[in-house]
């Protein structure tokens, strides 16, 4: 019986090397994607908050000073 030729590792071990790399890659931009989808998120909370607190504050952004009535109101 002839002997069965065996393969050379190092096409298969390349395939796995770039596959590893790829899947990497592909895993950090993936993240790197959850993070700022997330992060735009937070952001838009914060931004309806805002307007929230805006819309349904105290705060009309006015002077509340309440003086005397003989004395001069002045600008805060």
């Amino acid at each position: 019986m002839k002997p069965v030729p065996q393969p050379h590792p190092g096409p298969v071990l390349l395939l796995l090397l770039a596959t590893a790399s790829g899947y990497k890659q592909v895993q950090i931009t993936t993240w790197r994607a959850t993070l700022k989808r997330i992060c735009n998120v937070i952001h838009s909370i914060y931004m309806f908050l805002e307007v929230m607190l805006d819309l349904l504050g105290e705060n009309d952004r006015f002077c509340q000073y309440n003086g005397s009535e003989e004395s001069k109101p002045f600008p805060c």
